[in-house]
């Protein structure tokens, strides 16, 4: 099994320091990896340091407007084709455990189009918590806009999404999602839309491939820096989950702290 993680990053201080723990990290997993930025920079993309870079015209940052995430993402796919079996797409303020996602995949290894991550909507409407393995079909409420396409009229209510943290594909659907990449290039009302609403979007209402739930842990929304032996035992914790989102109100304080936590944990 051929797996690539796929870092969507861009060049700053803060997203450098994350980025240099997670190399580390990744150097110890048997998976390819790259991080992929978008900038005027042309030695920013530097295969044999795993790093690629895709300009977009539209901004040279990420921007929730405007899909520059998107755009490298389907850039890289149409390189990659076919290359690997799953693709691990990840943005910089995640953490991946790449060996609990692996086993995640092998427990569904029988389904040829896999589409899984962390649902950005409401949570399964039989418990209204966290649960493993629940399909986009099970999923309560969650409205969003809707917007018309040529071939086909998207409607939003009951609709889910996995969040743009991190997203894990089978090579069955990002050969689907790129062909249907083409349909939404040029319509100006998708090319409003983030990354992630647009992944969720193509995957389930039009391919009508559902998500299956991939399980997360916040470290999110600290305001103030908790004491080092706390702060350690909630990463230890955390580091039994497959993703961790890492951000927080002080991100180059607490932010820091904790991926530095992380690299002592992993003893990277």
């Amino acid at each position: 099994m051929k797996i690539c993680v796929v870092v969507l990053t861009y060049k700053s201080d803060l997203y450098d320091h994350f980025d240099r723990i997670r190399r580390k990290y990744l150097e110890t997993k048997d998976v390819d990896y790259y991080f992929l930025y978008n900038g005027t920079d042309k030695s920013l993309s530097n295969p044999k340091e795993h790093n690629l870079n895709y300009y977009s015209y539209l901004r040279h940052y990420e921007s929730p407007h405007y899909p520059v995430m998107w755009d490298k993402f389907m850039a890289f796919i149409s390189e990659t084709a076919g290359k690997y079996d799953y693709v691990i797409r990840v943005n910089s303020s995640t953490f991946v455990n790449v060996d609990s996602i692996i086993q995640k995949i092998k427990q569904l290894n029988n389904r040829e189009h896999l589409y899984m991550g962390h649902f950005n909507g409401s949570l399964c409407r039989e418990c209204r918590s966290n649960c493993v393995d629940v399909d986009a079909e099970e999923v309560g409420d969650y409205v969003s806009n809707a917007f018309y396409d040529k071939d086909v009229w998207i409607n939003f209510t009951n609709y889910s999404y996995a969040h743009g943290g991190c997203i894990v594909f089978s090579n069955a659907t990002l050969e689907k999602l790129f062909e249907l990449s083409k349909t939404f290039k040029h319509n100006p009302e998708a090319r409003m839309r983030s990354d992630d609403i647009l992944i969720g979007l193509g995957l389930r209402e039009v391919l009508k491939i559902p998500l299956t739930y991939l399980e997360r842990y916040y470290l999110s929304g600290l305001t103030t820096l908790p004491s080092e032996k706390n702060l350690s035992q909630i990463v230890e914790e955390a580091l039994t989950y497959p993703q961790i989102r890492i951000r927080n109100s002080n991100r180059d304080l607490i932010d820091k702290n904790i991926w530095n936590i992380i690299e002592r944990k992993l003893q990277l």
